[in-house]
């Protein structure tokens, strides 16, 4: 059981509230039972959503990419809830269940430099890495993506690092 509970849909009344929840079943990742424990703040829930769903879904960086750093973030910061989770769209851009225990522990490792890179700066800023190790990382990162991807990337690292962090304080489950 989760520290705190979580919302019954007929207890939300906010119809933006309610249309994210509807747009978690349908998409996962983060699943409904994460909004339902952030409608206890409305006001939270949809800035969540709204920064999640530009981060995640939106950019230039394919959503692809995107998804294995959120498994790995969840996956470093040992979050089951977050880990197990897989987004229908990057499921239906191709995304193979090899390719994901590929990119997690004990191997972090993907094929393509590019995916590499971006999977490096997740792992860079999970585990505070030194500065020397962030020059390196983003020397890489600018092999491939541009200083707006690089951005995209980072921003979409620090919601997922968050998230996962605020999750497991909340001891949110599925």
């Amino acid at each position: 059981m989760g520290r705190l509970a979580v919302k019954e849909i007929g207890e939300i009344e906010d119809v933006e509230v309610l249309a994210i929840l509807e747009r978690a079943e349908r998409q996962s990742a983060p699943k409904p039972a994460w909004y339902l424990v952030l409608a206890h703040s409305p006001e939270m829930a949809k800035a969540y959503a709204a920064y999640w769903d530009t981060t995640h879904r939106g950019g230039a960086v394919e959503h692809k990419t995107k998804e294995l750093m959120r498994i790995l973030v969840a996956d470093l910061l040992d979050c089951a809830f977050c880990s197990q989770q897989r987004s229908t769209q990057a499921l239906a851009e191709g995304l193979q269940e090899e390719e994901v225990q590929a990119c997690t522990l004990p191997q972090m490792y993907h094929p393509d430099p590019k995916v590499r890179a971006a999977l490096a700066l997740a792992r860079a800023m999970v585990q505070d890495a030194p500065p020397q190790e962030c020059d390196r990382v983003y020397e890489e990162l600018k092999q491939h993506y541009t200083p707006g991807e690089i951005v995209e990337l980072g921003c979409f690292a620090a919601i997922a690092i968050g998230g996962v962090k605020l999750s497991r304080t909340l001891s949110v489950e599925h």
